[in-house]
């Protein structure tokens, strides 16, 4: 960001609601780390300043940020990183003012925390103890050098920054990155399901279906590609058949079935979407009992079906997500129901279709 949008930005965040009590303790549990020059601030200080911000100081939260400042052209150039959850967010900014980069970088961990931090007026900020470097200071030799030769007081001129040393840059953020990633274990997330849907080609009318279950999703940080693994249980409702031949139409059978699936997944990820593709098997139970029939009677019998489904995630929240998963596949397994006249049967067909909606809570 050039050096104008952050001192936009720092106006935005300062002018609705002030500087931040410069005496709140800093956050326990938050992990921030500040690489920088000698002539900026210290970690210490941004991290004071983060507590002034959130005004408390027992924050515990899944919350990591990683701040290198470099002087480069005679500017101080800031690259923070935010870690939230399973989200990554990367600032750059730049100014001639390093005291300044850091309390902005301080407002930000601060409102990313905490969107409301900073919202009321509170005192300036306790000024950093800057790094100077040394002032040359002329010393006469003897007292007659002094005593010929009186000089006329001069002001010591400042020293230039190109003049003193800049220390070793820091480590380009993007290897640094890519090396903690590399050493990052995959994350385990257990997921908890709830889903509602339709389904076409199970019964001889479009029927409801209810869904819920667990699973477990594996994903690196920062990668682009995951996998899920979910089994779920649940049931497809409302099912009917009639005898178009009897004169009230109310000789046939109604229909219940109940299925357990597993459905393994590829995930790719693009933000807080998460695309799915996967392979679902399911086996279960259709019942079906006589209606309309001097003696009623009730039968069960076995059902197996397969679907190739495609899917996606809006995460809500970075524990929640709205899902929407939609597939075709075939019914292995066909159930068949007759009545003593053939003209009142029926039997499940080959092909199939369904579509749900549901929630996906992520939990670790």
């Amino acid at each position: 960001m050039p050096l104008l949008g952050s001192l936009a930005l720092g106006a935005t965040l300062f002018a609705g609601g002030g500087l931040p009590d410069a005496e709140a303790p800093a956050p326990v549990g938050l992990e921030l780390a500040w690489e920088a020059s000698l002539e900026c601030p210290s970690a210490e200080w941004v991290r004071e300043r983060v507590g002034a911000y959130l005004r408390r100081s027992d924050f515990a939260g899944e919350f990591a940020f990683v701040a290198h400042v470099v002087p480069r052209g005679g500017v101080f150039e800031l690259e923070l990183r935010a870690r939230v959850g399973d989200w990554e967010e990367r600032h750059q900014l730049r100014s001639h003012d390093c005291a300044e980069l850091a309390e902005t970088a301080a407002a930000l961990v601060a409102i990313t925390i905490d969107p409301l931090a900073g919202a009321l007026p509170v005192e300036p900020p306790r000024a950093p103890v800057e790094a100077l470097a040394p002032v040359p200071i002329q010393r006469p030799r003897t007292r007659s050098v002094v005593r010929e030769e009186p000089a006329a007081p001069v002001a010591s001129p400042a020293p230039r920054a190109d003049a003193i040393e800049a220390p070793a840059p820091a480590p380009e953020p993007a290897r640094v990155a890519s090396e903690e990633e590399a050493r990052t274990p995959p994350a385990l997330q257990l997921l908890v399901i709830a889903e509602g849907g339709l389904a076409v080609g199970v019964f001889p009318e479009l029927a409801p279906t209810v869904h819920g279950g667990l699973g477990v999703a594996a994903r690196r940080p920062g990668a682009r590609l995951g996998l899920d693994l979910t089994l779920a249980g649940g049931a497809t409702l409302a099912g009917r058949f009639r005898d178009p031949e009897a004169a009230a139409a109310e000789r046939g059978g109604d229909l219940l079935a109940w299925d357990l699936r597993v459905r393994p997944c590829l995930v790719p990820r693009w933000g807080r979407v998460d695309l799915r593709a996967c392979l679902a098997l399911g086996a279960g139970q259709m019942r079906g009992t006589g209606v309309g029939v001097r003696d009623p009677l009730l039968g069960t019998q076995p059902w197996l079906w397969s679907a190739a489904e495609l899917g996606l995630a809006v995460a809500l929240h970075p524990r929640l997500a709205l899902t929407l998963d939609a597939g075709a596949g075939a019914n292995l397994l066909r159930p068949e129901f007759r009545l003593q006249d053939p003209s009142a049967s029926y039997v499940v067909p080959v092909a199939a279709g369904r579509a749900r909606l549901g929630l996906e809570l992520r939990m670790f």
